[in-house]
C-alpha cells in the first residue's frame, strides 16, 4: 500500500460540510486511509424565485460566489444567460469547476479564494458604464458589494439560496462525536453551526481536539468559540489544503 494510501491512517475526520458538498472530499480523505464521519451543520436550500429569465441579461459582470451559487443560478435561469455577452467571475476552483461543468466559461478565477482575491482580480478592469451581479447566498461578507459600487454602474446582490441549521438526531451527532478524533470546517456559519448543534458535553470533546478551518477569520472564531486545542488554517483554502492540513496533523498524532 503506498504511503498516501495510509498517509491519515491515524485520523478519523468529523466533516462538517452540507450533504451536497461531502462526498468528493471524503472520498478523498478515505483514499488516504482516513474514516470519516459527516455532520453537515448547514443544510442548502434553493427557495422558488421570481420566474425572469433575462435578468441576468442586463449585467456585464457575474462574480459567483460559490458552488451553491452556481446551482441556484442554473435553477433558475437554466439557459437563458449562457449565450450571454458578460465576464464571469468565480471565487474558489469548486465555483469554478461547477460553472465548467455546466458549459459556462470563466473569466477570471482570482488566485486568493476570496473576497479580497477577487477584488486584486478585478482591480485592472475598468468597470465604468459595468452592471455587476454578486451571486450568493442569503448571508455573507459585503466587502465585494461595498468595494465595487464606487466603480460601477451599479452592484447588486442576487441572494440564490438559503443556509439554515439542520435537525440532526441526538443519536446521529453523538455516534459522530465518539467515532472522531479531528474536525474540519469549511466556514464560519459552519463552525457556529456546530456549536450549536452539540451539548455542552460533545461541545466540550470537539473543543479539545485538532480543527482545520479554511480562513484566519475562521481561525480567530474558534479561538473566540473556545477551541483549546490545534487550529489549522488550510493553504489553499478547499479541499486540497485542508487534505494537507490533516497530512501535518496525522503526523504529530500518537499511533495507537
Amino acid at each position: 500500500m503506498s504511503a498516501e494510501a495510509t498517509s491519515l491512517a491515524r485520523l478519523s475526520v468529523l466533516v462538517t460540510r452540507p450533504e451536497q458538498q461531502a462526498a468528493g472530499f471524503c472520498k478523498s480523505l478515505q483514499l488516504a486511509g482516513a474514516s470519516t464521519a459527516r455532520l453537515p451543520t448547514i443544510e442548502i436550500v434553493f427557495p422558488p424565485l421570481p420566474a425572469d429569465p433575462q435578468r441576468l441579461a442586463q449585467y456585464k459582470l457575474l462574480i459567483f460566489t460559490s458552488a451553491n451559487a452556481v446551482n441556484g443560478a442554473i435553477r433558475q435561469w437554466p439557459r437563458a444567460w449562457r449565450s450571454a455577452e458578460v465576464l464571469v467571475a468565480a471565487i474558489g476552483p469548486a465555483t469554478a469547476k461547477a460553472l465548467e461543468d455546466n458549459g459556462i466559461r470563466v473569466d477570471i478565477t482570482p488566485v486568493k479564494h476570496n473576497s479580497e482575491g477577487m477584488l486584486k482580480a478585478l482591480s485592472t478592469i475598468d468597470l465604468r458604464g459595468f452592471d455587476v451581479a454578486i451571486l450568493r447566498g442569503d448571508s455573507g461578507r459585503n466587502l465585494l458589494i461595498e468595494q465595487l459600487t464606487p466603480r460601477a454602474a451599479s452592484v447588486s446582490h442576487l441572494e440564490l439560496y438559503q443556509r439554515r441549521i439542520p435537525k440532526l438526531a441526538q443519536s446521529d451527532i453523538e455516534k459522530a462525536v465518539q467515532q472522531t478524533n479531528v474536525s474540519c470546517v469549511s466556514s464560519d456559519l459552519g463552525l457556529q453551526n456546530l456549536a450549536k448543534l452539540l451539548t455542552p458535553a460533545q461541545l466540550s470533546v470537539v473543543r479539545s481536539r485538532p480543527l482545520i478551518v479554511n480562513s484566519s477569520r475562521c481561525a480567530d472564531l474558534a479561538k473566540a468559540l473556545g477551541f483549546s486545542e490545534k487550529i489549522s488554517v488550510a493553504i489553499p483554502p478547499g479541499d486540497t489544503g485542508q487534505l494537507q492540513a490533516l497530512r501535518e496533523c496525522a503526523e504529530s498524532t500518537p499511533a495507537g
